[in-house]
């Protein structure tokens, strides 16, 4: 019985003195960061604001910092998310240090978003902590230019810009009120191709992320060839027509003999330049009378008189 009581005071000093060594003794810092994001300090319909405190600096070099976001809690790292605020490089830093970011496009109205802010070193990639809030919608994308602006239907037409993200899942560009294919985009850069069903001269661009629209003062103008003369008006089968106009070299433009929407007789020009057509027709119509059509972009053009054919 004295054995045990010895041997019980014996463990209890043992523990005293390693809980006096452990109040003395001063832990080494680990070498990674300790940092919060603090609820969103401002939400508007022109986007929303984040702040984020560093209270601990890292060993390591910061070679970028900043915020991520998503609908989608689980896809909040670096690697898999395209929508991010990278604010660059720190140096010379004391701690506490406050970083802020605001996001003023791409995100949808009333829909819950999660954020979260990075610091990535040379060694490794930390988060903290995720905080929601609900969005009230954002401006729509940045826009500076597209070209070229006068074109053909089935066209390329490149858009730049800021503020597209690299994903076409939530961007739509319409010309007039129709869609327009998105054939490769970047945050600053898209490239889309003119619908065939537009019908209209001159229509308006818009690009829309997130159902949020801006669009260009400047229209986009589709190719309306014009007849402005010919001659002769009296012809042979064997002459030359020459005929004088505007926008003749757009694509897939169609050039006919007609004596009305009944009947078209179709003529292969021999030369062509944009505002200049040679034709040599190879039949006379059934009607010594035949009017000039010419097709393109859902237009159809024909001439003021009638060509006069003779044997």
């Amino acid at each position: 019985m004295m054995l045990r009581k010895h041997y019980f005071f014996f463990l209890l000093a043992i523990v005293s003195l390693c809980y006096t060594m452990c109040q003395n003794y001063e832990f080494p810092e680990g070498p990674y960061p300790r940092f919060e994001i603090k609820p969103a300090i401002e939400v508007t319909d022109n986007g929303v604001k984040f702040q984020t405190i560093l209270v601990k600096l890292p060993k390591s070099t910061i070679v970028d910092h900043g915020f991520i976001w998503s609908q989608n809690e689980n896809q909040l790292i670096i690697t898999n998310v395209e929508n991010k605020i990278s604010l660059g490089a720190l140096s010379s830093l004391n701690a506490p240090y406050i970083f802020n970011g605001e996001v003023t496009s791409r995100l949808t109205k009333d829909k819950i978003y999660y954020v979260r802010s990075f610091i990535q070193t040379s060694d490794y990639v930390m988060y903290s902590n995720t905080i929601s809030f609900y969005s009230l919608g954002t401006k729509g994308p940045l826009l500076e230019d597209f070209n070229p602006k006068v074109v053909d239907l089935g066209d390329t037409i490149e858009i730049t810009g800021s503020e597209f993200g690299i994903s076409t899942t939530n961007v739509e560009v319409l010309i007039g009120s129709i869609k327009a294919r998105i054939i490769t985009i970047s945050n600053s850069k898209l490239t889309v191709i003119v619908p065939a069903q537009i019908e209209a001269e001159e229509s308006l661009v818009s690009v829309s992320t997130n159902k949020n629209q801006s669009v260009f003062s400047d229209k986009l103008v589709l190719k309306k060839p014009r007849i402005i003369s010919f001659f002769p008006e009296t012809m042979k089968l064997t002459d030359t027509l020459y005929i004088n106009g505007e926008n003749f070299d757009a694509k897939n433009l169609k050039i006919y003999l007609s004596l009305g929407r009944a009947y078209m007789e179709s003529v292969i020009p021999i030369s062509r330049t944009k505002n200049t057509i040679t034709i040599v027709p190879s039949t006379i119509p059934f009607n010594p009378n035949a009017f000039i059509v010419i097709k393109v972009n859902n237009f159809e053009v024909r001439s003021n008189n009638a060509i006069s054919f003779i044997e």
